[in-house]
């Protein structure tokens, strides 16, 4: 299980210096930090929010600048000095990086970041000695801490003293088993010490843990060191976050009649006081219903839908702080047997839709965009298999819509329904183990685990409940004995929140018997709350606890937990416990008036700022009674941020997102939720408190979809509407060529070489790892006396370089030379031979299949591509389209390579399993030949595309064309954009001679990102290396990449020897001209350069998205590959990841 890299983690042991009190507000826990006379220190918290954010978008500069900020503001602070020293660090000034670590301890000897920052500082300069020096500092003030220990192994291995770096590697390993660096080194370590046994064992589980993604690895740039070297963020176990001010001001008053909503629901009542012989239908009557909230007519108010059962039910349109019922206008008044309510754009239009859960027949309502509905239940495929209770929405398999789960009695059990994407849905819960025990009550989806992806909670009557993580592929294993989840009772609702502030989803639970919180340690196990437990105590005596929510009700920063229930006569309680953080919980029950305004036979409870005025209301639904709508009071005196997210290439509501806001020294944690509680739904939208700031520094978003996105500072009491970046964090590696006077950029490459890329489920693209890139004449020129050509990771994936090639190609003047080179899914692949033009043969017609004119598109590159076919709401996916092409004058008896250059938008593996959920399958390009009267004569199927980014694709047609007139048509439904197109005859005539060489010199760095941009407005967009965009928020696999610097030895051979190289990095290769022979008189020279290689992306539905290993290897026949094969473990492989391979990096 992935450590989720955007937790903030402060050490034991780090204090603060002289601390002023009331400087942010006042009162006991009002501590801050020690600052100049006349600066604000809510201000100096803001600059080092903003130099936080800076790091962690590699823009190293400015973050150096906010920290100057902030330690001539406050100059006693110890951790502004530690967050400059990390900052130029990163930088590479060693030096100065020093004197800020040197400072921090001046001022705080026993400050734990600023001495292993010193430690690292010693590392990187080859000072081993002084860095176990700095290290065992922390050692001897009793701090454990899995990354401490492993810097000391290496080091203490890199002197030569391995049974000292055993022993501190085993000591890393025993407190975190998923220390993947630290098992890897160990195996290395025992190896030296002839131990092999216990060496393959130590491998063994390398592997095990690597390739189940639970590996916890580190590296060597900002973030991948260890919580230590990661800048100070977390005020508040500093003693400068805290509840702020006392909630005396927050109380709620029902107003419900005086809003306008007069629903009364139709069931039997309170669970207490049933007979005891009373009938399953009348039972399960008993428990609902529930209550959703969502801006159904786009005007920004929360309207409100109350299932029910024996009356119609009620949608209430909001008009600004009061309602209007208009259910039966709207079309979902419904059959009276609903049981829960949860609204979602399943159909990805913008727009909420509505799912009814029904003891009878479930019902789904399209929203026809205007606030009414219709019933599309039958065409969607929604069937009810028994009396359905609660349900949540989601996207279970990451391809951008969502899917459905819902609980259900019966002998069939639950249902998951996954989106098709064309409006309608499979069944799959029984296929995928996911149907439970018959006596479902209720599901949530969270990322408990932190590994990206959506994992599940449900829970049955008299069942233990069930924690599947998502394994993806169709995969999901239950885990809730391991994660010590309670193996008894009888639950009703749950909702899950970070109240500790640990980036980790904690999880509250209600029903018969009580209810409890339980802390989520780490994504492996959940553990109870003591400090809740005495308020929750009282819910024991209750006949049933029921609704429940997490809301930030005073907006101090800190979450709040509502719940409702029964007492044994059936009348209303509940109980408002307030978060006081590192103090524990307050019960404000009495104070709020919360406790005298719950209404009998309590059920749902569903959050929402329905009045607009900055803080959360609460509905409270009844069994046979009238719901209550608590108006909160008070709560709108802090100022509060609320957000909407607005995926894109993800779910159109953003559900799944995680978001996190840091503002001064509150930091938070929240997830755009599709069902939680207890058969009820909030409002989507959330509200982050602020206390009395102004603004937040910054929010981050990781969006389902994979998109990692950072917007700064928001101002306090703003809607705010995000809208996910609209990229794909994917690609291929970006090739640029010195040209004189800069380093242009050329194309990508190795896009032939993915791996793990799904072309169906789970059926995955073949890799080619060798690919020919021409070099346009005059590209490429000496600089230092080399040849100089550099390899970009740009986004987010992993590369496997293996080696690399400069081929000079020198041919008689009056005559071009291609590679044979495309990406082909079909049975004609690439090969190493030349192709030879000398009389190019150009369409004199170009028609598309809509009769359009594309002739002046297609004679030269010119960046005007044959575009205009539609477009599939699945990435990389167009309507099929065709474009004609006729020639004429061509000699008969000839052979004929086809010349085409343009670019792919490619599709990825979520976009493909979102296209064949639809029914939509991939047509690669199909070229057929046509005669006169248009009747095909012959066809080749998935003859080839550009491999990515503009450049020029070679087929050689394998049969006779027409002459001395031919007509040929391309068909497919990718996206590919056409430039130009020719004919060539196959000149095997024409003379060349071909110089293959090797680099000189290989070096991989860390170079940032060249920055996109277009010379004309469109695209694709192109790459300028020399300005470098550090900023870009690329997230990184886990695993062991190559060490920096001289990488010449790997790149000489195809041997399976790898540079692994991530975003942000760079192979700069020269080559030395003086092995190339003189050119003739009357011939040219153009250059190729040639590569081999794999690389990966992160897409989720890719294949081990996460992590570098498993290693890719030539002879494999598949990746996956299949049981039976692995990577070579000769001993030069093993020698080559012992010597090269050693950065290891924590992935996130």
């Amino acid at each position: 299980m992935e450590k989720d890299s955007t937790m903030r983690k402060v050490g034991p042991g780090f204090t603060l210096a002289t601390l002023l009190l009331a400087a942010c507000g006042g009162g006991p826990g009002g501590e801050t930090v020690p600052v100049i006379p006349g600066v604000d220190p809510e201000q100096v918290l803001t600059w080092n929010n903003l130099g936080v954010a800076h790091l962690e978008r590699y823009r190293y500069g400015q973050a150096e600048e906010e920290f100057l900020r902030v330690v001539e503001s406050a100059p006693e602070w110890p951790a502004g000095h530690v967050n400059l020293g990390i900052a130029r660090m990163s930088l590479g000034r060693s030096d100065e990086a020093m004197a800020g670590f040197d400072r921090a301890l001046a001022l705080d000897p026993a400050n734990p970041h600023a001495a292993y920052g010193k430690g690292l500082v010693h590392r990187n300069r080859g000072e081993s000695e002084a860095a176990i020096a700095a290290f065992g500092r922390l050692v001897e003030a009793g701090i454990e801490d899995t990354d401490l220990y492993y810097n000391l192994g290496m080091l203490h291995f890199r002197e030569r003293r391995s049974e000292e770096a055993a022993r501190f590697l085993e000591k890393a390993i025993a407190l975190d088993p998923y220390n993947a660096s630290a098992q890897f080194k160990l195996a290395s370590v025992l190896q030296d010490l002839g131990r092999a046994e216990e060496a393959d064992r130590r491998m063994q589980e390398f592997q095990r843990i690597t390739d189940g993604d639970m590996g916890k690895t580190a590296g060597q740039q900002y973030a991948e060191q260890g919580r230590y070297a990661e800048a100070i963020t977390a005020y508040g176990a500093a003693g400068v976050e805290r509840a702020g001010p006392p909630a005396d001001g927050v109380r709620f008053r029902d107003v419900a009649s005086e809003a306008g909503i007069g629903f009364r629901h139709g069931g039997p009542g309170a669970f207490a006081g049933a007979p005891k012989a009373e009938g399953e239908e009348t039972a399960l009557r008993r428990l609902g219903s529930g209550a959703a909230w969502a801006d159904i007519d786009g005007d920004g108010d929360p309207d409100l839908f109350l299932p029910n059962l024996g009356g119609p039910h009620a949608l209430y349109r909001n008009l600004g702080g009061t309602f209007e019922e208009i259910a039966a206008a709207a079309g979902v008044a419904g059959s009276g047997d609903g049981i829960a309510a949860y609204f979602g754009d399943y159909d990805n239009d913008h727009d909420p839709d509505l799912f009814v859960a029904s003891l009878g027949l479930d019902r789904l309502y399209a929203n026809r965009g205007d606030g009414t509905f219709e019933d599309v239940t039958a065409r969607a495929g929604i069937d009810s298999g028994g009396a359905s209770l609660g349900a949540a929405w989601a996207d279970v398999d990451h391809d951008g819509d969502l899917d459905l789960f819902v609980t259900a009695r019966g002998s069939g059990g639950n249902r998951l329904y996954r989106n098709n994407g064309n409006g309608t849905f499979t069944e799959r819960a029984g296929e995928l183990g996911l149907s439970g025990t018959g006596r479902g009550v209720g599901v949530l989806f969270t990322d408990f685990d932190n590994d990206r992806d959506i994992d599940l909670l449900s829970w049955s009557d008299g069942a233990p409940p069930e924690l599947f993580s998502n394994l993806r592929e169709d995969r999901f294993l239950d885990l809730a004995r391991e994660a010590g989840l309670p193996a008894g009772g009888r639950p009703l609702g749950a909702v899950v929140a970070d109240w500790d502030k640990d980036g980790w989803m904690d999880l509250a639970l209600t029903g018969h018997g009580g209810a409890a919180i339980l802390r989520n340690e780490a994504g492996r196990r959940f553990v109870p709350d003591e400090a809740a437990a005495d308020a929750l105590a009282v819910t024991a005596e209750w006949a049933a606890s029921t609704g429940l929510q997490a809301g930030d009700f005073d907006n101090d920063g800190f979450l709040d937990l509502v719940l409702v229930g029964e007492d044994r006569r059936g009348g209303g309680t509940g109980l408002f416990l307030r978060n006081l953080g590192r103090d524990g919980w307050e019960d404000r029950t009495a104070v709020s008036g919360i406790g005298t305004l719950v209404p009998a036979a309590p059920r749902g409870l569903a959050l929402a700022d329905y009045d607009r005025d900055g803080d959360a209301d609460i509905l409270i639904t009844s069994n046979g009674g009238a719901p209550a709508l608590l108006r909160n009071e008070g709560g709108e005196r802090n100022s509060w941020l609320e957000i909407t997210t607005r995926g894109v290439n993800s779910n159109r509501p953003g559900v799944g997102t995680k978001v996190e806001v840091q503002a001064g020294g509150l930091w938070q944690k929240q997830e755009v939720s599709g069902g939680s509680g207890y058969l009820s739904q909030n409002d989507p939208r959330l509200r982050f408190g602020l206390g009395g700031r102004a603004r937040a520094d910054f929010v981050r978003l990781l969006w389902p979809g994979g998109v990692l996105q950072s917007e700064m500072e928001k101002a306090a009491g703003e809607p705010v509407v995000v809208e996910e970046l609209d990229r794909k964090g994917s690609s291929c590696p970006t090739l640029f060529a010195w040209s004189g006077e800069r380093f242009d950029f050329v194309t990508d490459l190795l896009g032939v070489g993915g791996i793990g890329f799904l072309l169906r489920p789970w059926t995955y693209v073949r890799p080619d790892p060798t690919e020919y890139v021409r070099l346009e004449p005059g590209s490429l020129r000496p600089r230092e006396g080399r040849y100089r050509l550099a390899l970009v990771g740009q986004l987010e994936e992993a590369i496997y370089l293996d080696s690399v090639r400069l081929v000079a190609v020198d041919h008689p003047e009056g005559t071009e030379v291609y590679p044979d080179e495309r990406f082909a899914l079909g049975p004609e692949r690439p090969s190493d031979r030349i192709h030879r033009a000398r009389e190019r043969f150009r369409p004199y017609a170009a028609r598309d299949d809509r009769g359009r004119d594309l002739l002046d598109r297609l004679l030269r590159v010119d960046r005007r591509y044959a575009d205009g076919f539609g477009l599939l709401p699945f990435a990389g996916y167009a309507e099929p389209h065709a474009v004609d092409l006729w020639f004429r004058g061509l000699p008969p008896g000839r052979r004929w390579v086809l010349y085409l250059h343009g670019w792919v938008d490619y599709e990825y593996s979520s976009s493909t399993l979102a296209a064949h959920q639809a029914g939509v399958e991939l047509i690669p390009p199909a070229l057929q030949v046509l005669d006169g009267r248009g009747s095909v004569i012959r066809e080749y199927p998935a003859f080839g595309f550009p491999a990515g980014m503009p450049k020029m694709m070679t087929f050689p047609i394998p049969d006779p064309l027409p002459a001395p007139e031919a007509r040929l048509r391309i068909q497919t439904n990718m996206r590919i954009y056409w430039d130009q197109v020719f004919l060539a005859p196959a000149e095997e005539g024409i003379p060349v001679a071909i110089t293959r060489i090797e680099p000189a010199e290989a070096r991989l760095d860390a170079v940032g990102f060249p920055r996109e941009f277009s010379p004309d407005g469109s695209r694709p967009l192109l790459y300028d290396y020399h300005l470098p965009g550090l900023g870009f928020p690329w997230k990184r696999m886990a695993g062991s990449y190559t060490r920096f610097g001289d990488v010449s030895d790997l790149v000489r051979e195809a041997d399976d020897r790898f540079v692994i190289m991530g975003p942000g990095e760079e192979v700069g290769m020269g080559f030395d001209p003086e092995r190339l022979p003189l050119l003739r008189a009357g011939w040219l020279r153009t250059f190729l350069f040639f590569a081999d290689g794999f690389c990966k992306d992160m897409d989720p539905n890719t294949a081990h998205p996460d992590t570098v290993e498993p290693l890719p290897f030539h002879a494999m026949t598949a990746y996956p590959y299949p049981s039976g094969e692995s990577y070579p473990d000769t001993p030069d492989h093993r020698e080559y990841r012992k010597a090269y391979n050693t950065r290891r990096i924590e992935g996130f």
